[in-house]
């Protein structure tokens, strides 16, 4: 396992970079639970500084992947992909919109079907 300050702040969250925010926020919300100050499955494993480290490194990956444009900062620097308006990784270029699902064939666009 890597050392605390050389994780991501996903690999912090435990969430993949093309994660939503709704799953940020439930990423964060159950790493507080389990790594808490009042968490019992830590209290005998981890010492006190640690706990402290670990809730800080906790809290500046949550405040970062939370706010948008610190998020998009932050995979920039880091090489993480970009994200579209929905928050999920921008397709790869070489996908094209028609292998999107829903999409027509050309034929059928350019005959106006429904």
């Amino acid at each position: 396992m890597k050392e605390l300050s050389e994780q991501s702040h996903y690999e912090i969250l435990d969430i993949e970079p093309g994660c939503t925010d709704v799953e940020i926020e439930a990423a964060y919300e159950r790493a507080r639970r389990q790594l808490g100050p009042d968490s019992l499955a830590t209290y005998a494993l981890i010492e006190p500084e640690e706990s402290r480290k670990l809730l800080a490194r906790l809290e500046e990956a949550y405040r970062e992947l939370a706010n948008p444009d610190a998020r998009s900062v932050y995979d920039r620097e880091h090489g993480f992909p970009a994200r579209g308006k929905a928050g999920r990784a921008e397709p790869e270029a070489a996908a094209g919109a028609a292998d999107s699902p829903g999409a027509r064939p050309t034929s059928e666009v350019a005959a106006g079907a429904p």
